[in-house]
């Protein structure tokens, strides 16, 4: 045998008859290798999918609690919008005002309890234990539950109050409570105590 370039000797294998050379490296463990290469790029494969359907479901996520939260944001100032738009009814009863018309045809089925200026003051009428229930078209889907209590009258007396016609003897006092719901199961309420001089 000839020597190698850098002088080293090729080491001598025997050949029995009949065989051929062995292959390197052995057949068997190029085998198990190739088995696991492909065990493990189906691990990375699986890895790699459940990265990728995590990324989507938070995603998916995110989008409907935005959503969510702009229902609410929604709902919220429908709410806000039935409060005033009743404290604005109360207003145009009592003044006997001819724009309650232009309100009016918001509110569902209009009751005697906001109509008249009578029913409105008189508490013996709708008060926190008997309240006027009405319901409010908000627009878009939007419907607004209204309950509305008289809750006392108070003679002015010694108190101070604004008037905002310059004069009043009296201050009656209402609670307006609001829940409004919509689409997509947006919901929110609201509330305010309000006061009218007379």
């Amino acid at each position: 045998m000839e020597p190698l370039n850098d002088g080293r000797h090729p080491k001598k294998h025997a050949l029995v008859a009949g065989s051929s050379p062995r292959p390197w490296p052995p057949a068997g463990r190029l085998a198990s290798e190739s088995g696991i290469a492909l065990v493990l790029a189906l691990i990375m494969s699986l890895a790699i999918m459940a990265m990728a359907a995590g990324v989507l479901y938070f995603v998916n996520q995110s989008t409907h609690i935005s959503g969510a939260g702009k229902n609410y944001t929604t709902a919220s100032g429908a709410a806000d919008g039935a409060v005033n738009l009743m404290k604005d009814v109360i207003n145009l009863t009592l003044r006997a005002d001819p724009d309650l018309a232009t309100v009016l045809p918001q509110v569902k089925d209009p009751t005697a309890c906001i109509t008249t200026a009578a029913a409105v003051l008189n508490n013996d009428v709708w008060h926190e234990g008997n309240p006027c229930l009405t319901t409010v078209n908000m627009g878009n889907g939007f419907t607004a539950n209204v309950s509305l209590a008289h809750l006392y009258k108070l003679g002015l007396g010694t108190l101070e109050f604004a008037s905002s016609t310059g004069t009043g003897t009296s201050a009656s006092f209402y609670k307006i409570s609001v829940q409004v719901t919509g689409p997509n199961n947006a919901s929110a309420d609201s509330s305010m105590l309000y006061r009218f001089i007379n």
